[in-house]
């Protein structure tokens, strides 16, 4: 049994250095196994990324630094476990992308100082704009201004849109990027009265002059 990982977890970071993490376990006991050796190779659309024999771990916890920098999905290969088989290997496949950072923020929302309590909601302040309209394709840097933890939830999602953790502490930021026309309305689960609204609207329909709009039904006659 081999147990894989990264931080922040997720989808694997594009041009950057990053350590997989791997551990070797007893597949009953669940205990690491300490003094392996092994080989791996990493590949991503039939290229080689990287690969190396023969490598010695003393605890049964390694660390294998790696730099992806093309996205799309990737395989690790693990084989030749302390030479006893040839022929066991293990495959674990992992999407690489691009990690969105504050540089890339075509907008923002501010979680408000004081909305960890109630009050903010009376006057849609919770979240800052309350209502954002953006392009699809564009994305909106989600910051906390406030002295506690929140999250963003969409509603009827299970998921956070920052994947990687549960949280957002004060002065901590994510970027979310939304691709779907429509209205996406959110709030913290941590503090239910937090909510706000990202309408996402066609790029073509966002370039239409507004005098057009206003006298749609008219040029229609």
């Amino acid at each position: 049994l081999i147990k894989i990982g990264w931080e922040p977890k997720g989808k694997f970071p594009l041009g950057k250095e990053t350590p997989i993490k791997i551990e070797f376990r007893d597949p009953f006991t669940k205990y690491v196994i300490p003094q392996i050796t092994y080989d791996y190779t990493i590949e991503q659309k039939g290229k080689i990324i990287s690969s190396e024999t023969k490598i010695f771990s003393q605890n049964g916890r390694d660390s294998i630094f790696t730099t992806i920098n093309s996205i799309g999905s990737t395989k690790l290969q693990i084989e030749n476990i302390n030479g006893l088989d040839s022929n066991v290997e293990f495959e674990f496949e992992f999407e690489v992308t691009k990690i969105l950072t504050k540089d890339d923020a075509d907008h923002l929302v501010v979680m408000s100082t004081g909305s960890w309590q109630q009050g903010c909601e009376k006057i849609n302040a919770c979240f800052a704009p309350y209502t954002i309209v953006i392009k699809t394709g564009e994305t909106i840097l989600f910051e906390n201004q406030d002295e506690f933890a929140h999250n963003v939830l969409l509603e009827g999602e299970t998921d956070y849109l920052h994947s990687s953790t549960d949280i957002i502490n004060p002065n901590e930021s994510f970027v979310y990027k939304f691709s779907e026309v429509g209205r996406h309305d959110y709030w913290c689960t941590l503090h239910p009265w937090m909510k706000g609204s990202v309408v996402v609207k066609d790029t073509s329909e966002l370039n239409i002059p507004e005098w057009i709009k206003n006298n749609a039904t008219w040029w229609a006659d």
